[in-house]
């Protein structure tokens, strides 16, 4: 079936911003080729949004901003928000980790087992990940291994998170932090700024 003209500037603006985000195209071009279309509000939000975990977190962020200033779209506080993947079985640890991120304005995915981690990676790009070492079914150092080895999570932040340290040798150079269990509370609300200040510009 024939595209209507609406139908093919959609999904021209869409691809535009999808290789933005890749880091394939300028932002420039792409900040033309929206200004160029009829694509504004809830369908440039739509797009943006499907669009939300796909390639750079930063680039993505810097997008929505750009087309917040520019009128294209009401608001850019739900669509800029990276993603924290906690990657932790022990429950109450991994709500003191979401509860911290959220607060400087992350959007939160808990997962509890390695397995399910994967699949999380292999369909999301996420800014920072927090990483237990003793996981089940899959361990932290080899989810730590797969992270390093795909092109696509090169600029994820990688804490590792865990009560053992004797696990967490030989992977400093893999990780960007290590905590050691029990985390305190200064160790966690200076890692929440740090982080907001970083990946989201802000800190609440």
């Amino acid at each position: 079936m024939k595209k209507t003209p609406e139908e093919t500037s959609h999904a021209i603006v869409c691809k535009s911003v999808a290789l933005f985000l890749e880091g394939s195209a300028g932002l420039n071009r792409t900040v033309d080729t929206i200004e160029s279309s009829d694509v504004r509000g809830s369908d440039l939000a739509e797009i943006l949004d499907d669009l939300r975990w796909h390639g750079s977190p930063e680039l993505h962020h810097a997008m929505s901003a750009i087309c917040h200033q520019k009128g294209w779209i009401d608001s850019a506080d739900e669509l800029s928000r990276p993603l924290a993947l906690i990657i932790e079985d022990h429950e109450d640890a991994a709500i003191i980790f979401a509860n911290a991120l959220r607060g400087s304005g992350f959007e939160i995915q808990i997962v509890r087992s390695g397995d399910a981690a994967l699949t999380w990676l292999t369909e999301t790009t996420p800014a920072v990940v927090i990483l237990d070492l003793h996981l089940p079914r899959v361990s932290g150092a080899e989810i730590l291994r797969r992270i390093r080895a795909d092109a696509r999570l090169t600029g994820v932040y990688v804490i590792v998170a865990t009560a053992y340290p004797d696990l967490s040798m030989g992977l400093d150079a893999k990780a960007d932090q290590t905590f050691f269990k029990p985390v305190s509370y200064v160790e966690l609300h200076e890692l929440a700024l740090r982080l907001g200040t970083k990946y989201v510009g802000r800190v609440s």
